[in-house]
């Protein structure tokens, strides 16, 4: 593990934010430079929980270059201070691996990693093949017992469809798919259309021990923590992938769905590149003239039971269901007034305050 000597060619930046953040960054480095990784863990701490104040002390999408260029610094100099003293101390402590695993999967879920992405993917590879080289291994008889329930499609005590929608039993042509945009322009289903998928072939995301092996059973995800993002308990935390999948996925029972925990709407590919490489972008996504930078791919994993309020998107959607199932109430733009969204210049602006779960259960 003698990658995490790079330290010593970081140049701290001008374009950071909050100088007395980077005093703190300039003695930590001087400290890793001459070898006392063990006596900066405090400073890192500081520095880390400055910027992080810093990243939160706005709204998100006026967060700053400056800010996640200082974070990243801040987090990188933390993990690279937890490697240095776990390698000078001649022990290899699975704990400190995972610690700074952390750390580094923190700065490419907080910023982005504007910048060191090559060296961070890197470290996080060597640290990951470290663990996978211990004694320490989840034993995946649970996960093969469990792997073909979540490919069941049938939905049970299905709501009822009063305005069917047009599907396509194969892909349309992309001449189809245009014209539909240019006319109608209501929504479609299109079967058939993911067979191609690795995903959903040779690298099947219904085995759940493939997603653990390739995401990294100690990569940490945000994940939602209750049935919806309306209720006043909803929160969000930060877990390990591995276990997200054996308390949430693998539960043989979700009777009480604000327990559930939901990895909802997250860049996942951006953070595992080596997922990507399980799917295809439709060509179906450029035919509005979109570049390939144009298009964001999220990704959503979650138990039976989880939900999403009523709600409007700023973008056009092209969803793909690749493991399980998803019902989805669609309702027309002149029936806004009538799903009473709240207040425009809310954080849930762009939500409806029906609720429902409460409407289905009337129903029964």
């Amino acid at each position: 593990m003698g990658i995490f000597l790079f330290y010593k060619k970081v140049p701290l930046s001008r374009s950071i934010s909050a100088p007395s953040v980077v005093s703190i960054l300039r003695k930590i480095l001087i400290k890793l430079s001459n070898g006392e990784a063990s006596h900066v863990q405090v400073l890192t701490d500081v520095a880390l929980d400055r910027t992080a104040d810093l990243l939160h002390s706005v709204p998100f999408k006026d967060v700053t270059r400056g800010f996640r260029v200082t974070y990243t610094y801040a987090g990188l100099l933390k993990a690279l201070s937890i490697l240095a003293s776990h390698v000078r101390e001649g022990s290899y402590s699975l704990g400190r691996l995972e610690d700074a695993l952390k750390v580094l999967d923190q700065i490419l879920l907080m910023t982005g990693c504007p910048l060191f992405r090559t060296e961070v993917d890197l470290l996080i590879s060597t640290i990951e093949k470290e663990l996978n080289n211990s004694n320490e291994t989840w034993n995946p008889s649970q996960v093969e017992e469990n792997l073909f329930k979540y490919s069941i499609v049938n939905l049970q005590n299905p709501p009822f469809v009063y305005y069917s929608v047009r599907k396509f039993l194969k892909p349309p042509s992309l001449d189809e798919f245009l014209s539909h945009l240019q006319t109608t322009c209501d929504p479609i289903i299109i079967e058939n259309a993911m067979l191609d998928w690795p995903a959903t072939t040779t690298r099947p995301w219904s085995n759940l021990q493939y997603l653990l092996n390739t995401i990294g059973s100690k990569r940490s995800v945000p994940v939602e923590i209750g049935s919806r993002y309306t209720d006043e308990d909803w929160g969000q935390e930060i877990i390990t992938i591995q276990e997200f999948i054996q308390k949430y996925i693998l539960a043989e029972s979700n009777e009480n769905p604000k327990k559930n925990r939901y990895l909802a709407q997250h860049d996942l590919f951006s953070q595992i590149p080596l997922l990507r490489r399980d799917i295809i972008i439709p060509d179906y996504c450029y035919c509005n003239g979109s570049s390939f930078d144009d298009i964001q791919v999220n990704a959503w994993f979650g138990p039976a039971g989880t939900t999403s309020p009523l709600h409007t998107d700023p973008h056009h959607n092209l969803f793909a269901q690749i493991v399980g199932y998803k019902y989805i109430r669609l309702y027309a733009p002149n029936q806004v007034e009538g799903l009473y969204p709240f207040e425009s210049n809310s954080m849930l602006g762009n939500t409806s305050q029906v609720d429902m779960d409460a409407y289905h259960k009337k129903l029964q």
